[in-house]
């Protein structure tokens, strides 16, 4: 009897250890590849299609979670095998079990702390009106096109920061990474003020820190949230698309470019589906959005392809290239997206064009992606549409790979998404003041740079940076914009869910 109990016992205590190991595990991953990312964030991707996501890296770090929980496993019943009488046995599955399960306590304190749930939950729950009494509704707002209206290219940068430049231009490194981008903004337009060879880029703020909500913002002048305290939300299919709703009450930047007759199309190089990409530009601007599935089956790419995320940017600006051609040989004005994905967590995707001139294969996709921005845009300066086009290029957000460059970065510097703005209408330049701003800002700003005349100077939460209004981030500090945003907004919710608008 007491050896049946103590075998019983023997495997409460390893599927303690077990969980332990997994939960020190999960602790070190997060702080190690995603110490940007928070609940929020996390919550938002587990409630949308992430059936398209490139979920490989993640079945890697679980096998390796499983191998190590099962070795410290294995090691600690070794121990509780070898004492030679029950007290013993007893004494040690006793101080083993509790020492197991305060260390388990301890693990998701310090994965709740690093996810900072309690943050959120706590500031979630708080109402604000920030949103409210500072949205300038699109609907409302004049804006005056040109007689000519001058094409758009936005080009959005996976994980692009100003960071992997040099110190001698705004960069954080002793070296330059990405010298192409580097020289493309400070011979163009980055809000930097007097500063000419320095970089300025785009502050991350809430609800604009992952790929989608970045597009979102920068489009709508919106942060993109969810209404997390929903009780439906947790009962969801993690297979349901949840994103049919984006701010259906908003009027975009893709919605009033196709009021004035824009032929759109988003070109990128992973599936359109992923967190619900797609959706979003089809509901405001009718994009026809050419993804991984629509390359296949128009044949540009054979019928199985698949590269990392979908395919290569080098193919992807390609392809931009043939529809640039395309689009240019119409009547009416056009305005391309595009997504580049290389440069994604966790070390990216090394092409053959990519060299080793740096040890990290991260650094070498990184200035791959470099040389490559700069061919494209070299290409379309020499295209006869190019004198009425403006080029706005930004990064989505910082790189999730927290552990990139970890040790060459002060952890004072201020971490920006890369930004320039190329070729704008004739008359609009850069101010003498340097610029503090989020991807909110880019929904009136592009379009200012389109010579877009805006009544007030403001569009949803953005204010246009050519202008001399102050932005959010200006006048109320990022941080304060920041936990506004995160806050619960009624009016938010009316906007972004029409059916919940009795929260």
């Amino acid at each position: 009897m007491k050896a049946r109990k103590n075998t019983a016992l023997f495997i409460l205590d390893a599927v303690i250890w077990f969980l332990l190991a997994i939960l020190i595990y999960i602790y070190g991953y997060l702080r190690n590849n995603f110490d940007t990312i928070k609940a929020s964030e996390l919550l938002f991707y587990l409630n949308t299609n992430v059936k398209e996501a490139n979920l490989s890296v993640f079945r890697e770090a679980f096998a390796y979670a499983v191998l190590i929980a099962t070795a410290v496993t294995v090691l600690f019943l070794l121990f509780g095998f070898r004492t030679k009488t029950d007290e013993s046995r007893r004494w040690y599955l006793a101080v083993s079990m509790a020492m197991g399960v305060a260390l388990q306590l301890l693990s998701i304190g310090l994965i709740g702390s690093q996810l900072e749930i309690i943050r959120f939950f706590k500031t979630y729950k708080a109402d604000s009106s920030f949103i409210e009494e500072h949205y300038a509704d699109p609907k409302d707002v004049k804006v005056t096109f040109p007689e000519k209206k001058r094409n758009l290219i936005f080009l959005y940068l996976e994980s692009m920061e100003t960071t992997f430049s040099d110190k001698d231009h705004g960069g954080a490194l002793n070296y330059n990474i990405i010298p192409e981008l580097t020289a493309l903004s400070c011979e163009n337009i980055n809000f930097s003020g007097m500063q000419e060879e320095k970089l300025n880029g785009v502050e991350p703020v809430f609800g604009a820190t992952f790929t989608v909500g970045s597009m979102v913002s920068a489009t709508s002048g919106l942060p993109l949230k969810r209404d997390y305290l929903r009780a439906d939300l947790f009962l969801s299919s993690w297979d349901e698309d949840l994103t049919e709703d984006y701010l259906p009450n908003v009027r975009t930047l893709g919605d009033i470019l196709e009021e004035e007759g824009y032929e759109q199309r988003l070109l990128i190089g992973s599936s359109g589906s992923f967190s619900g990409r797609d959706t979003y530009f089809e509901n405001h601007g009718h994009f026809e959005v050419e993804d991984l599935l629509t390359m296949r089956n128009t044949g540009r790419l054979p019928k199985y392809y698949k590269a990392f995320w979908g395919y290569e940017d080098a193919k992807l600006f390609q392809f931009a290239r043939e529809d640039l051609f395309e689009m240019a040989k119409g009547d009416a004005p056009f305005c391309l997206t595009l997504l580049t994905v290389d440069t994604h967590y966790p070390e990216g995707y090394t092409c053959e064009l990519c060299g080793n001139s740096y040890k990290d294969p991260y650094s070498n996709v990184f200035a791959c992606s470099s040389r490559q921005v700069r061919d494209f845009v070299d290409w379309i300066r020499k295209q006869d549409f190019y004198a009425n086009t403006t080029i706005v290029i930004m990064g989505d957000h910082p790189t999730m790979n927290s552990g990139y460059l970890r040790w060459e970065i002060d952890d004072r510097y201020m971490r920006k998404s890369y930004l320039s703005v190329i070729n704008p209408a004739e008359g609009v330049t850069e101010p003498d003041t340097y610029r503090e701003y989020t991807a909110l800002d880019l929904f009136p700003t592009t379009l200012a740079a389109m010579g877009v005349r805006i009544e007030g100077e403001r569009l949803g939460l953005g204010v246009n940076l050519f202008s001399d209004r102050p932005t959010l981030a200006e006048e109320f500090g990022l941080h304060e914009v920041d936990v506004n945003m995160m806050m619960n907004s009624p009016f938010y919710n009316r906007l972004a869910a029409p059916l919940l608008s009795e929260n």
